[in-house]
């Protein structure tokens, strides 16, 4: 019996001890590219977190520069993953950004401007001398757009008159009349619209530019100075070069017409007043020269 219980418990023994035989053996039995599998996917995801975190700090900091107002920098996209598309959205945003900062400046621009030309406009000397005005406007417009020539012509019974010439014609005279049909100040008064060009000199619409003009113009850009729908004469500025006249400047030019036609109109009306009044002092001279006699 005592045999039966030790054999029994040499035999327990060794079905204890034979499945630790393999499991020792394990790692000797391992390929050695198995072995390194651990550290390679450590290796892996350290490089891509590290990779991740890299672009999220080039990340936050253009944000940062964008938050302290810099808008030209562009913010760099190098992946199309989760962190790259966050980037093209900041992208995004800094681009619309720095178009509406620019619009807006410019609109701050053209409204700074229109106002200096405001300023001339509504001197009391405006309504009194209205050519001597309408030339410094001419000037500042000049300065605003950077042209080299402009000139102001009005109409009178049906004709367009030249009443500010800088430059822009050949004739150094002021009321000089402007007829004939092909120049562009004509079709700008003709259409109501603004009427620009690149090149004055190879425009197909002015075959041989107009000879009125001087010989060293080129880009041009014709404005209708507006009284309600009615056109009461042109804005014209013009530069010694080839000129693309952007939107901007035609809206420019549009809001110099307005001012213009807006002081036109008051001259209009004070020139009214004066001459009611002047009716007024006659009659009333009249009636006391009436009532004199009566006495008399």
């Amino acid at each position: 019996m005592g045999l039966v219980l030790a054999g029994g418990a040499n035999g327990g023994r060794r079905r204890e001890a034979a499945p630790a035989a393999p499991l020792n053996t394990l790692p000797r039995n391992l390929p050695p590219s198995a072995a390194a599998l651990p550290a390679a996917a450590t290796a892996v995801v350290y490089v891509a977190t590290r990779d991740v975190l890299s672009r999220l700090k080039v990340l936050s900091i253009a944000t940062r520069s964008i938050a302290a107002g810099n808008l030209d920098d562009a913010i760099s996209i190098t992946k199309h993953d989760e962190v790259g598309r966050l980037a093209e959205s900041f992208e995004d945003m800094r681009a619309r950004l720095k178009s509406f900062y620019g619009d807006l400046q410019q609109r701050t621009s053209e409204r700074a401007s229109l106002l200096s030309i405001s300023e001339i406009l509504s001197q009391p000397t405006a309504l009194t001398d209205f050519s001597t005005a309408l030339k410094h406007v001419a000037e500042r417009t000049l300065e605003i757009t950077k042209t080299n020539y402009g000139a102001g012509l009005l109409f009178e019974e049906g004709t367009l008159f030249l009443v500010v010439n800088l430059g822009l014609y050949r004739n150094r005279k002021t009321r000089v009349a402007v007829r004939g049909d092909g120049a562009i100040s004509t079709l700008a008064a003709q259409t109501g619209k603004p009427v620009m060009t690149e090149d004055l000199r190879k425009d197909v619409r002015f075959p041989g530019g107009d000879r009125r003009l001087k010989a060293d113009v080129h880009g041009f850009l014709s404005v209708p100075i507006l009284r309600d729908e009615d056109v009461v004469g042109v804005f014209n500025v013009a530069s010694v070069q080839a000129r693309v006249f952007s939107p901007e400047d035609v809206r420019l030019l549009e809001g110099v017409a307005r001012q213009i036609s807006t002081a036109l109109e008051n001259t209009r009306l004070q020139k009214e007043v004066q001459q009611k009044e002047q009716i007024r002092g006659e009659l009333l001279r009249d009636m006391f020269s009436i009532q004199e006699e009566e006495r008399k």
